[in-house]
Formats: C-alpha cells, structure tokens, sequence
C-alpha cells in the first residue's frame, strides 16, 4: 500500500510534536506513530499507524 497524502500529513504532525529533529532511531516517535505491527508471515509483515493506515513491509 502506498502512503496517501492524509497518511503522510499525520505522519507530519507526529513528528513536528518533538522538540527536536530526529537524526536516529527513537522509540517515542516510532509509538507516536505506529498503533501495532502485525507479523503473519516472514514475508507478510504490516504495520498500523494510529490514523487506521495500514503499510505492508517489504
């Protein structure tokens, strides 16, 4: 599933929340944006971003 412009916007905002740029991984702006991952397979894993949005991993 590709982005949609919606997806991309509440992506936007999560991040603008922070108090800094984020240069590495970080768990709190990884949970501010992704409600769960769900993993059916080695090759079907999808991840839920809190708006209901949902990416399948490659």
């Amino acid at each position: 599933m590709q982005a949609t412009k919606a997806d991309i916007k509440f992506c936007l905002k999560q991040l603008q929340k922070q108090d800094r740029l984020l240069q590495a991984f970080n768990a709190q702006s990884l949970c501010a944006l992704v409600n769960h991952i769900t993993v059916f397979s080695k090759e079907d894993i999808r991840i839920t971003l809190r708006n209901g949005s949902e990416i399948k991993a490659l």
